[in-house]
């Protein structure tokens, strides 16, 4: 048999007999193994979960990013091994986006890589400050990147919408969608920094739907214009004001038999009189009906 052969089936028996039996097997065996085996094939889970493992392991032996995932999972055991593993990181130019993970649960662990915080990318100050940890916002200038409106509302939502973090990001930047999802955090905090003219219909609604008390905000012009059922969903969602205007002012033949199922069933007293029934289909009255069961006498057959 070709001696490769042997080889590899010699290891990939030795490696599997850890993975299964690493917790039976004496340290004494364990140790003969780690001797023989490819380490790269020692499953991951043999070597968190047994200290009798890593004991034995040859670290440099161990492929770059799979040492980075044994300290990750480890640490997540509450295992820190990150002093067995350094002089074998120090021999590894390791990024960023690699360490990421890493970085979420150990953000001071930045400081065993050769990664001078105060030299990163704008693309690398942007994912470990959207990390969300006071020990970046410490370290990084971030006066000194223009970051994009993605980059900075990531940044936003890791401080959780903090407003001084805001005031350092691109926040002009930031889209209509957005702005109200800060709002919906914020509530009337930020309107002094915040462009609300960039909400659209749907942006709106959105931020409408967790705070109805910002509805004085609303511009309702731009309700007169794009798809009609954004008006009817907003006329729906409020008694006071009656904001039927927002659909009877508009082209109501544009309206979809879905959009008069919604108006007939919380607004029928504003709307009932101008629904074109035959739009209407089994589906829409089922819904209709179960609402207001006198409305029977209104179906086209």
């Amino acid at each position: 048999m070709n001696v490769d052969v042997i080889s590899i089936s010699v290891n990939a028996f030795l490696a599997d007999m850890l993975c299964k039996h690493y917790k039976e097997l004496p340290s004494s065996i364990i140790k003969h193994i780690a001797k023989t085996v490819d380490h790269d094939r020692i499953p991951e889970r043999a070597i968190i979960y047994s200290e009798d493992v890593r004991s034995v392991i040859d670290w440099s032996q161990i492929d770059r990013m799979k040492l980075i995932r044994i300290l990750i999972r480890c640490l997540d055991q509450d295992i820190d091994i990150v002093d067995r593993i350094r002089p074998q990181m120090d021999k590894f130019d390791y990024k960023i986006k690699e360490l990421i993970y890493l970085l979420e649960r150990r953000p001071h662990y930045i400081k065993y890589f050769p990664i001078d915080l105060n030299k990163i990318t704008l693309s690398e100050a942007a994912t470990v400050l959207a990390l969300g940890d006071d020990y970046f916002l410490e370290k990084i200038d971030l006066s000194k990147y223009r970051f994009n409106f993605k980059e900075s509302m990531k940044i936003i939502q890791g401080y959780k919408y903090d407003r001084d973090v805001m005031e350092k990001v691109n926040y002009k930047s930031l889209k209509g969608y957005q702005v109200s999802e800060i709002l919906v955090h914020t509530g009337t905090r930020d309107l002094d920094i915040l462009d609300i003219s960039t909400l659209t219909n749907i942006d709106w609604i959105n931020l409408l739907e967790h705070k109805p008390e910002m509805l004085s905000l609303c511009d309702f012009s731009k309700f007169m214009r794009g798809d009609i059922f954004y008006s009817i969903k907003l006329c729906c969602m409020f008694e006071t004001p009656n904001l039927s205007y927002l659909v009877t002012d508009r082209d109501m033949n544009s309206i979809s038999p879905f959009g008069w199922e919604k108006l007939l069933i919380e607004k029928p007293e504003e709307f009932l009189a101008h629904c074109n029934f035959s739009k209407l289909d089994e589906n829409n009255w089922k819904y209709i009906l179960d609402k207001h069961p006198d409305f029977h006498i209104y179906k086209v057959d």
